[in-house]
């Protein structure tokens, strides 16, 4: 199978890069630097110069593979403006194709908002936070798009031994500092590792049949203050976590920052039936890099 493949280089991208190449898949790679580049082509990967928001530069390419891997993402305002420009590139060129190109596009837990106690299942609906409402407009906008055989992955808080979405703490404990927790250490995160994650795209990548949304996640949702106490005790440090009150996040890091503070909870219900099994069903269990 021919992989065409952004975010090569990003948490869950490098992961599935690793993952196809080992499973004799040919990937090719969208990259913007020299360095990016290499990091993919030592990988086993072809690199292909090109940036996100200029996509007819590159669209040809993902068109003509076998699956369309998107996980490229900026994390800022200008996703508003360049992701519907993409998924405009995309239509324009599968229109050609005889048959339907598998796409697997990324969503992301934080599409369903709060739930507080309860669960986001494939079928809750999107309660997007603002800084993603494109997210939710780009996935309506793939439904109707023809030649293409699209699935829609939503991530939990993906991380791994050196990090993920566990960075910020594990930075501050490596330097013998608390481990800051972004508004309330009640804060429920559904957890998958960066391996799980990356298998998901993997086994939907080669299911042409398997359409609408998966929600990608091994632990249902597991409070902030309790990772913030396992990966303290790993490091051996006992001081409290560092609390950082919302405001003061928001003002700090921007409208996206909302995200790590919804406390959520989110179940896979369709992925086991397609042979999905998380090989990292505790976050706990695992010696992180400190």
């Amino acid at each position: 199978m021919h992989i065409f493949l952004t975010g090569g280089t990003g948490t869950i991208g490098n992961a599935v890069l690793a993952q196809a190449i080992a499973a004799n898949h040919r990937v090719t790679a969208l990259v913007r630097s020299d360095t990016a580049a290499e990091t993919v082509t030592t990988q086993g990967a072809t690199a292909l110069f090109g940036d996100i928001g200029d996509p007819n530069n590159w669209m040809t390419n993902a068109a003509a593979a076998d699956a369309f891997i998107h996980l490229a993402s900026s994390f800022d305002d200008t996703m508003a403006e360049t992701e519907p420009r993409l998924l405009a590139s995309l239509a324009a060129h599968v229109a050609g194709r005889t048959t339907p190109l598998r796409v697997l596009y990324t969503g992301g837990c934080w599409l369903y908002g709060q739930t507080g106690n309860a669960v986001a299942r494939e079928s809750s609906p999107l309660n997007p936070i603002s800084a993603f409402d494109w997210a939710a407009d780009s996935i309506e906008t793939l439904k109707s798009v023809p030649n293409l055989s699209t699935a829609v992955l939503h991530p939990a808080m993906v991380y791994h031994q050196a990090g993920g979405v566990f960075s910020r703490m594990l930075t501050a404990l490596r330097a013998g500092r608390p481990a800051p927790i972004w508004g309330n250490d009640r804060t429920r995160w559904p957890l998958v590792h960066r391996d799980d994650a990356a298998a998901a795209y993997l086994v939907l990548a080669k299911q042409m049949d398997a359409n609408g949304p998966f929600n990608v996640v091994a632990e249902t949702g597991i409070e902030v203050g309790e990772i913030a106490r396992v990966l303290a005790q790993q490091a051996q440090i006992r001081t409290r976590p560092a609390i950082l009150p919302r405001k003061w996040v928001l003002a700090r890091h921007g409208a996206w920052a909302e995200g790590p503070m919804l406390d959520q909870q989110m179940e896979s219900r369709l992925l086991p039936d397609l042979g999905w099994r998380p090989q990292h069903p505790d976050f706990s269990a695992l010696r992180y890099d400190l």
